[in-house]
């Protein structure tokens, strides 16, 4: 089955191409940057500056509510659709993603205890930033990918990953614990800085066009999308965490060596990412326009797409595999003697790299419900073998990472190939205002 049309195709491989640039760019300096401080500074540092990404990361989609996904779909579909209506759908997802993200900040910096164990407490306010700015790049980097902007985004990463990687050389050179944690939140800075200039231009455009009651009747539609798409990313994101605050707690080396897993397997997710990115707003698109004979038929852009993504994972893993012992070298004393942390970190990243493209085909055709579904069967999975083998240590986390990744692989491809077998999509013209289209 053809992955895209071959007249779109080209642009789809350009629009990978910027995205990987971006993935590269960022998720690579980060790596480097977190390698360099494990080695030079230790397993104690490197914890820091892990606890700092991880956690921001995982509150951001926490705080988010699902605003960034529905940003983009917003955008994407805007040309297809009334302008002031999508205007006003866009204006209240940016609107839904500041009133969750302030209250998450107002939490923290109320209740700290609440988020931030006391083994951690020093990094409070360095969180409370990170997270801040990774609150607002959010919402402006998702206008840009629904617009298809994605060289503005790469670039944005690249300066905030050279700043990273400046200011852990700095760290090192000083032999600073203290600055190496100002890393993460000024990188995070300069990112939103350099992406709201580039959608600065679309969002004040687009927001002339609304009012205030338009904005607020948007929005449950806004919700009845997001709030799915929240809870989906929810599942996904604080599952890992979780874990990491588990082993954090009872042993910060074995941390360090989950934290070292987790960065391989963000590593071999790069490419099959960067192409599900260039991929997601052609999702939307399509089966917006399904049955209307402008397209082809939707599925076949979610299959092409995973089974892409697949195979770059599965490609890239034997790779890695190979120069195991090697690569490893790069952590330091962090992942030495944990192969098996190393390995099984790798296989899960290449059974997530289908889903999360077959993850967006439901999404698109309004089965958000059923994604978020089975993402949480996955959490309780992971949970699950957590309590019945308890992780304490980062390679029981890898294998517990295993086995309920394949749960959702299998999972989720039996219920895209239901859905599929259905027919094309169809809704009337009440259910598409209902669901805010």
């Amino acid at each position: 089955m053809t992955a895209y049309s071959p007249r779109a195709l080209p642009s789809v491989v350009k629009d990978a191409a910027w995205v990987l640039f971006g993935q590269v760019s960022g998720r690579g300096t980060l790596f480097l940057a977190g390698a360099a401080v494990a080695w030079a500074l230790g397993a104690g540092a490197f914890a820091d500056f892990s606890y700092l990404a991880l956690t921001s990361a995982t509150l951001m989609t926490v705080s988010s509510i699902g605003a960034g996904t529905a940003i983009t779909r917003y955008v994407a579909t805007r040309p297809g659709a009334a302008a002031i209506d999508e205007s006003s759908r866009i204006a209240a997802s940016c609107l839904i993603g500041l009133l969750g993200g302030g209250a998450t900040l107002i939490l923290i910096a109320a209740l700290p205890s609440v988020v931030v164990p006391k083994a951690v407490a020093y990094l409070r306010v360095p969180l409370i930033i990170a997270l801040g700015a990774q609150l607002a790049g959010n919402l402006t980097v998702s206008v840009l990918a629904g617009e298809r902007r994605f060289a503005s985004t790469a670039f944005a990463n690249l300066a905030a990953g050279l700043l990273l990687i400046s200011l852990a050389a700095l760290s090192i050179l000083l032999r600073s614990r203290e600055l190496v944690i100002w890393a993460i939140p000024l990188s995070q800075l300069a990112f939103f800085v350099l992406t709201a200039r580039a959608s600065i231009g679309f969002l004040l455009a687009d927001f002339k066009l609304v009012r205030t009651r338009d904005v607020v009747s948007a929005m449950p539609s806004v919700l009845r999308f997001a709030l799915p798409m929240f809870v989906t990313s929810l599942l996904a994101t604080t599952g890992p965490w979780v874990i990491g605050l588990q082993l954090v707690s009872y042993d910060k080396a074995e941390f360090a060596a989950y934290s070292a897993g987790l960065q391989w397997f963000s590593l071999v997710l790069v490419m099959p990412g960067a192409l599900t990115s260039a991929y997601l707003p052609r999702v939307f698109r399509d089966y917006r326009l399904s049955g209307s004979g402008e397209t082809r038929r939707p599925e076949s852009t979610v299959y092409g797409n995973a089974k892409l993504a697949v195979a770059i994972a599965a490609s890239t893993a034997v790779i890695v595999l190979l120069l195991g012992n090697a690569l490893i070298q790069f952590h330091g004393q962090v992942l030495r003697g944990h192969w098996g942390v190393f390995a099984a970190f790798v296989l899960a990243a290449v059974l997530v790299a289908p889903t999360n493209p077959l993850g967006n085909g439901l999404a698109a055709r309004n089965g958000q419900g059923t994604w978020m579904c089975l993402t949480g069967i996955w959490w309780a999975a992971l949970l699950s073998f957590a309590r019945l083998q308890p992780v304490d240590t980062a390679l029981s986390a890898g294998v517990d990472f295993c086995l309920a990744y394949s749960i959702l692989l299998l999972l989720t491809l039996g219920t895209t190939r239901l859905a599929a077998s259905r027919g094309p999509h169809r809704r009337s013209a009440s259910t598409s205002a209902r669901i805010g289209e």
